[in-house]
């Protein structure tokens, strides 16, 4: 016999946000990418949060390497959150991991008792529902991966994608 089990609660469709709602009188931090702020894409995102103290860390690029995770580190530090949300796409997702997992490790936080929700804005490698993410080659020093130890939660929103035009495919 084999088995396979998945932990990560995913939450779909139209209101999947509404989720968020729940999510009350918490110290939040937003990761994402520089783009995705300047469209609003976390202040719509902020805007399903009850009574939350938001702060956006904007810094994530594409790969990102272990200097981009270091400043996610601090800005969490700075920020004091209880809860983080990833907004983007897979790189943005990773990055959320990685900084988590950093800061349980460098400063000593129980982030695993945090809230952690992933806000993917495209589709990709389905790394918003696993544990892991891939570390730069430059960067690894225990393995090829961080593992993301929390309660997940992932949420498909069709209005990050609808807009997305794909080709006509070959006929």
């Amino acid at each position: 016999m084999e088995e396979f089990s998945f932990s990560t609660r995913i939450f779909f469709g139209e209101g999947a946000l509404e989720r968020l709602r729940r999510v009350q009188d918490k110290k939040v931090m937003i990761v994402t990418d520089r783009f995705m702020a300047g469209i609003g894409v976390p202040d719509k995102v902020a805007g399903h949060l009850t009574r939350c103290q938001v702060s956006v860390f904007d810094g994530v690029v594409p790969d990102p390497p272990i200097e981009v995770v270091a400043a996610g580190v601090q800005a969490l530090q700075d920020c004091g959150a209880e809860v983080m949300i990833a907004v983007g796409g897979g790189s943005t997702i990773d990055a959320a991991k990685a900084i988590r997992a950093v800061a349980k490790e460098t400063l000593h936080i129980d982030t695993d008792r945090w809230e952690c929700f992933a806000v993917p804005t495209t589709s990709g490698t389905g790394s918003r529902g696993t544990r892991h993410r891939p570390v730069p080659p430059r960067a690894r020093q225990r393995g090829s991966s961080i593992r993301w130890t929390a309660r997940r939660c992932a949420r498909r929103s069709p209005f990050w994608t609808r807009s997305l035009q794909f080709p006509p495919r070959p006929r």
